[in-house]
């Protein structure tokens, strides 16, 4: 039971990081990032945000098959198609182009996803 309540944790804890960096990224003040960097960053977000989605997608299958979604059905079948654990490094690397707070999150939130697919890797092996 403590396994699962760390688990979801951890899932609500890279959710949490994800809005909050997605918020200070996006500021209404003048951005202190160079162009490209900030490029760079928005794309890591991105990469962090799709990991989380198909993660929470892949892990909750069965919740989402019941109900008779057809289309989760398809992308949790060929998830493996999108890359996923790539897809989480390359938040990390892209997040190192960032600046302060949202930095270190997207960096944090990238290794913990890529944790957590690698352990969901070996679970299902």
């Amino acid at each position: 039971m403590l396994e699962i309540a760390l688990y979801i944790l951890l899932l609500v804890g890279v959710a949490a990081s994800a809005v909050v960096s997605w918020w200070l990224s996006l500021s209404r003040k003048p951005p202190d990032l160079l162009a490209w960097r900030r490029r760079l960053v928005l794309v890591g977000l991105i990469a962090n945000t799709a990991s989380l989605l198909l993660f929470l997608a892949v892990a909750f299958q069965v919740m989402l098959v019941s109900k008779g979604s057809s289309t989760s059905a398809a992308l949790v079948r060929n998830y493996r198609s999108f890359l996923p654990l790539e897809i989480s490094l390359a938040a990390v690397v892209f997040g190192a182009f960032g600046k302060r707070i949202p930095r270190i999150l997207l960096i944090l939130s990238g290794l913990v996803l890529t944790y957590l697919w690698l352990n969901f890797a070996a679970s299902s092996l």
